[in-house]
């Protein structure tokens, strides 16, 4: 559980800021790095969450 709730965050922030390094060297829009910032503050996103 504990694992879990780890990777909800950490893995989206990381992925993130690969990403768009990967695509610019230019900063991030004030609106992407709001979801980097949020993600990276333990904010995370259910990778678990059936659709």
């Amino acid at each position: 559980m504990a694992l879990r709730a780890i990777r909800s965050w950490l893995t989206p922030a990381v992925t993130l800021n690969r990403w768009w390094r990967a695509w610019t060297d230019t900063d991030p829009s004030s609106e992407f790095q709001a979801l980097i910032d949020a993600v990276t503050t333990e904010h995370g996103i259910d990778l678990y969450l059936r659709i």
